[in-house]
């Protein structure tokens, strides 16, 4: 029994990803759009590590964020919605 829970110890960690932090799809999302930049959208995320779904859900909020204040009247262009976030 020891040796089975030694041999379990040992390779814990044998077969997982490394850890990234839970801001990563978010950060991704947000090099998408290319705030402010006249580069324009790109919706490849160039990151793989976690599942593209998790990062185009991110993408999407962002897009209903942004179209929601600039309804309301928050924001009135892209580089303020960047400014909104660099000062948050």
């Amino acid at each position: 029994m020891i040796c089975a829970l030694g041999l379990r110890v040992y390779g814990i960690a044998w077969g997982l990803p490394a850890g990234f932090e839970e801001a990563t799809p978010f950060r991704k999302a947000w090099d998408m759009w290319n705030w402010g930049l006249k580069r324009g959208v790109d919706l490849n995320p160039h990151f793989f590590n976690y599942p593209s779904f998790t990062v185009y859900l991110q993408f999407a909020m962002q897009g209903v964020l942004y179209a929601a204040m600039t309804v309301s009247g928050v924001v009135s262009s892209t580089i303020d919605f960047h400014a909104q976030y660099v000062l948050d």
